[in-house]
């Protein structure tokens, strides 16, 4: 049984000439902030829990439970290689704290949105994981459910847009599996 909590700084104001988003060296964040590979360690909050069996020469299974928040509302969703998934979900790349939060572009969108229209959590996501040795190679066989948050679903269902502008309504799930072989020597 165990947890874990991640953190890493993001920036409410990415046109001031400062940087305060953090950002690692590498970007190899697979298993670290869930198996689905969705997030970098870069204005992120991550939060799990996780149950592991051990049954030895039978392999291991591994459930996780993650909730993956904003660290700072304004900035945006950084993907697992660091860079800015710009317009994925709700940001304010200028910290308009006190803007009208309804003002629309010609095209219906809201421009850059006040911090009080902003989403917080990007995401929620449940990992399975069951893995074996055999012969000196190391099997992994895995399946992620991901859940958007309100970041996500305020940015794709849109409700401030104009019904003739709104796009269509996006399912807010994802699925992932894999398998993966690892030659250990």
């Amino acid at each position: 049984m165990g947890s874990e909590y991640d953190l890493g700084s993001g920036d409410p104001n990415r046109k001031d000439g400062k940087v305060t988003t953090f950002s690692n060296l590498f970007h190899s964040n697979h298993g670290f902030f869930g198996e689905a590979d969705q997030v970098s360690w870069v204005n992120m909050i991550g939060k799990s829990a996780n149950l592991t069996w051990d049954g030895k020469e039978f392999g291991k299974l591994r459930i996780a439970y993650w909730i993956v928040d904003k660290h700072k509302r304004q900035d945006g969703w950084y993907d697992v290689t660091g860079a800015l998934k710009e317009g994925a979900s709700t940001e304010s790349i200028t910290n308009e704290r006190f803007k009208d939060p309804y003002v629309q572009t010609e095209k219906g969108a809201l421009d850059q949105r006040s911090v009080v229209t902003l989403g917080k959590n990007l995401f929620r996501e449940i990992d399975l994981i069951y893995s074996f040795k055999y012969k000196g190679i190391l099997w992994a066989l895995g399946g992620s459910w991901i859940f958007a948050g309100d970041a996500v679903r305020r940015k794709l269902n849109d409700n401030s847009i104009s019904p003739e502008f709104r796009k269509t309504q996006f399912l807010p799930q994802a699925q992932f599996g894999y398998l993966m072989m690892t030659a250990q020597f």
